[in-house]
């Protein structure tokens, strides 16, 4: 029986041991994971860097929009608008941002063009109106806001927005 004893002590040494390594190492893998969560843009330069593609690409640059670091977002949104809708719509919040409205326009033109039914078309259409009255072009940002309050009635902003526009023209 001693026998028998001892060797089921070491085997449950062993197993207990290996329980105690494979939590060590389950552990540190936890804290290495939680070093890319501490924040969205290191979590997103963390994806594009393992796994680079045109939403990867968006997702960066939407972040560095969220910080409003515009400038560094336009090469990871115009990767990203190749393909991804919301990658298009921050990259004119990104230029409407920096001020650059003409071309803040032409992007979210053709994110409406080719994306009518997608939840970014108002606020498109109301930064479009926002751009067009920031270049005093009253009648293009008096339509575009038409059209943002026929989609979004509750707007407050584009109803401001449209009322300032009417009193500028």
């Amino acid at each position: 029986g001693l026998f028998i004893w001892t060797r089921q002590h070491i085997t449950r040494t062993r197993a207990a041991a290996l329980v105690a390594v494979a939590v060590a190492a389950l552990g540190a893998g936890t804290i290495h994971r939680n070093s890319e969560h501490q924040s969205w843009l290191v979590l997103s330069e963390t994806t594009l860097e393992r796994w680079p593609s045109d939403v990867a690409h968006a997702a960066v640059g939407g972040e560095l929009t969220r910080l409003r670091r515009d400038e560094e977002a336009l090469p990871f949104l115009r990767t990203g608008a190749r393909s991804d809708a919301r990658a298009r719509y921050n990259l004119g919040v990104a230029l409407y941002n920096l001020k650059s409205y003409d071309e803040a326009i032409r992007e979210l033109e053709v994110l409406v063009a080719t994306y009518p039914m997608r939840e970014e078309v108002p606020w498109s259409r109301r930064l479009m109106g926002h751009a067009y009255a920031r270049l005093s072009r009253w009648p293009d940002a008096i339509a575009q806001l038409r059209m943002t309050l026929a989609m979004t009635p509750a707007d407050a902003e584009a109803r401001r927005i449209l009322v300032d526009s009417y009193n500028s023209y």
